[in-house]
């Protein structure tokens, strides 16, 4: 006997009446459906409403019952009657198994999150494993998965990021201090410290510049306001302190400091040397008179707001304790004029202002009257090797340009035999104290006193034998 064919409600393949009868296939809701559309079928099956069907007079099916009903062929010889029992809707009870053993991993996975979660904090305040805080510097939310030396060096970097866009000193330092407990012992500490160092000297350095600026502005008033320098030792106290400020902190207000000196320094020498011009040769005089007290007294003369300058320290000061020793010599008997230093230092004041007749006088005295010279000190050395032998020498070289034939001639060699002691008294170790002249060969090379003989084979000669 022909059997009708079905097929799947919900792909459409084709459904043996041994599969329903197996339970590879089965109907839902009226309807019939393939072993492959079991899920789709259930699915539908909760979204759908299951109604009983309607009650039909004569054992006939109702209009909604006839409605629901597959298109299902029935046997022959069931007209009209009743589905067989294999073709009767049925909903069969699905396997659960699969979705309680998935329901158990689940749960067991979500405790053992719990735990991990529970782990890293701990380890966070515990001064253990922390992560990436979302804020970066001092936030407190950290990002789990570093370890603290990595969450230090990412901390540092950003810091160092941060100091690139911002450069205020101040804020870079604050900004420093939110991260010094994540980065302290760690390998990112001894960076840390010479990064905040470093930012913290900046602190320092703008601090000292500004410190600078207010002295200056007040020297410059002190300049503007005190023309006879009675400041003046207020003012390069000042000055010096600016000077260390600027050297410490290694601030480019170091140069608007030196010129500011010298601006005040200019006017002030210029004023002191201009009163020992007016002074200075009756000194002199009264010192070889042998009029010491008078001497002194008008070296006493110089004004007090100028004895901070050079020409007091180097010059003044040195012919009242020359006149002070005369004197007291002279008091008690002694010829004072046996003194080879003081006629030293009078015949190179002489030399300086080219008196050259006066100045050979006191070298030759003073040279007559010194020690022998294995009583020389060191100090003494020098000075006879530079100011005796030496400026003999550029006395003689200048003379010799207003002479002619033999004389001329005499006077060179003069030169020569002066310059040659100088030599040998190891002029060339000592220094000249000529700023521009760091060694003696090149005060040598450049004293316009020399360049009347500089061209003299002698004058090479003795430069190779001595100059080292």
């Amino acid at each position: 006997m022909g059997r009708e064919i079905v097929y799947c409600s919900q792909c459409g393949a084709r459904i043996l009446e041994r599969d329903l009868e197996s339970g590879r296939a089965f109907t839902l809701l009226d309807k019939v459906f393939c072993a492959a559309c079991r899920e789709q079928a259930f699915s539908q099956a909760a979204v759908e409403e299951v109604r009983p069907p309607a009650r039909a007079a004569a054992g006939k099916p109702g209009p909604a019952s006839a409605a629901r009903m597959p298109a299902v062929s029935r046997p022959a010889g069931t007209p009209g009657g009743s589905p067989p029992a294999a073709h009767r809707p049925v909903l069969r009870r699905k396997n659960n198994t699969p979705l309680y053993v998935g329901s158990a991993v689940g749960v067991l996975a979500l405790v053992v999150l719990i735990i991990l979660v529970m782990t890293s904090g701990n380890k966070g305040a515990g001064g253990g494993s922390t992560g990436e805080t979302a804020t970066g510097g001092g936030g407190t939310a950290p990002v789990a998965g570093l370890s603290r030396e990595e969450q230090a060096a990412r901390k540092l970097a950003s810091l160092e990021q941060f100091a690139v866009v911002n450069t205020d000193p101040a804020a870079v330092v604050k900004k420093a201090q939110e991260i010094e407990s994540a980065v302290s012992g760690t390998p990112s500490e001894e960076g840390y410290r010479i990064f905040r160092k470093r930012w913290e000297r900046k602190i320092a350095d703008a601090a000292a510049d500004k410190e600078i600026d207010k002295i200056l502005a007040q020297v410059k008033g002190i300049k503007d306001s005190d023309p006879e320098f009675k400041r003046y030792a207020e003012a390069m106290d000042l000055l010096q302190k600016a000077k260390e400020n600027a050297v410490e902190h290694v601030s480019v207000k170091a140069a608007e400091v030196a010129n500011l000196k010298a601006a005040l320094e200019e006017p002030y020498e210029t004023k002191a040397s201009e009163w020992y011009d007016q002074w200075g040769p009756k000194i002199r005089l009264l010192m070889s008179e042998g009029e010491y007290k008078g001497a002194i007294k008008v070296v006493d003369k110089f004004p007090e707001p100028l004895r901070l300058s050079k020409i007091w320290r180097t010059t003044l000061l040195r012919h009242r304790e020359d006149s002070e020793k005369a004197q007291a010599a002279k008091a008690a008997g002694q010829d004072a004029t046996k003194d080879w230093k003081y006629y030293l230092r009078i015949g190179n004041e002489e030399l300086g202002r080219k008196d050259y007749a006066k100045a050979k006088e006191h070298l030759a005295k003073s040279e007559s009257s010194m020690p022998a010279a294995d009583k020389w000190t060191s100090d003494e050395k020098r000075s006879i090797a530079w100011n005796l032998y030496y400026n003999f020498g550029c006395l003689y070289s200048e003379e010799s340009k207003k002479l002619e034939g033999e004389e001329k001639k005499k006077s060179v060699d003069e030169a020569f035999r002066y310059l040659t002691k100088a030599a040998e008294t190891d002029v060339f170790t000592y220094s000249c104290g000529h700023r521009d002249h760091p060694k003696a060969q090149d005060h040598w090379d450049k004293d316009e006193d020399l360049d009347p003989i500089r061209s003299d084979p002698r004058y090479a000669e003795l430069i190779k034998k001595y100059a080292k």
